[in-house]
């Protein structure tokens, strides 16, 4: 199988040079090359892609270092940094990336990243993502084809005939209703519908206030139905540390109730 890797590079030379390399390499595919961070980070954000693998030259960076690496490390499984200084792999460690190659890059050093790489995949996971942890859908916009993974899913909002799925980073509109939806999501039990327009994600939920739901990532508070608010109270009700510690304490060991009882006697 064929990982899918981008090489971000202001350097034409240089990038040139990479894609090479990696052309060279029966196990990677370039999807994708770009002068800048921004520039990629933006595409992969926009698309909903995973990448396997990000090559990133120094020059490539920008001021705010931290912030975007972070970033891009969320949407790659393995960044690996490469410059002509050695200075520069002080960069790679401090940012815990994942390699750092020295440029001009060899094949041999190359190919020992690309190693690195498939060692560091088996040891964070040795099964393959099971069938029915994603799906795919049209997005209307665009046309595009989408991965999308359940656990990534922040709400749904119903539009007519439509749904807007909200993810992390994006939103698409596709043709289906939220019955519909609400019946693909029911294999999962994190999802609830709190109103006839909008399921919700249970994990992504920021707070709930008197208003309604503020889930993260959304700037819009979402409102509970007089028909679906029961069953939210219920939830967040059942998950309050109130009484999360009422069911811990009917579990306490026999000899540490005695203890506390004559403590308090």
């Amino acid at each position: 199988m064929a990982h899918l890797c981008i090489i971000i590079d202001a350097d034409i030379n240089n990038s040139n040079n990479l894609q090479r390399l990696a052309e060279s390499q029966e196990d990677l595919t370039i999807v994708y090359v770009f002068e800048n961070i921004a520039q990629a980070i933006e595409k992969i954000r926009r698309e909903a892609i995973t990448i396997d693998i990000a090559f990133l030259a120094s020059n490539a960076l920008s001021i705010e270092k931290r912030e975007v690496i972070k970033i891009l490390k969320e949407r790659c499984g393995f960044v690996t940094l490469y410059s002509a200084s050695k200075n520069d792999a002080a960069d790679a460690f401090d940012f815990e990336l994942d390699d750092f190659l020295k440029s001009p890059v060899i094949t041999k050093r190359f190919r020992q990243s690309i190693d690195k790489f498939m060692r560091s995949k088996k040891s964070v996971s040795s099964n393959p993502i099971a069938d029915d942890e994603y799906f795919f859908f049209n997005n209307i916009t665009d046309g595009a084809t989408v991965l999308c993974f359940y656990a990534h899913i922040i709400a749904i909002q119903s539009d007519g005939n439509f749904i807007r799925i909200f993810l992390p980073f994006n939103s698409y509109l596709t043709y289906f209703t939220i019955s519909e939806m609400e019946k693909v999501l029911s294999r999962k039990n994190y999802f609830e519908r709190v109103h006839r327009s909008h399921i919700i994600s249970l994990p992504h939920i920021e707070y709930v206030g008197t208003v309604g739901i503020k889930m993260k990532h959304l700037p819009q508070i979402i409102k509970v139905g007089e028909n679906y608010r029961k069953k939210m109270n219920y939830h967040v009700e059942s998950k309050s540390l109130q009484n999360l510690m009422k069911h811990t304490m009917c579990f306490l060991p026999v000899s540490l109730s005695l203890l506390q009882m004559t403590c308090c006697a």
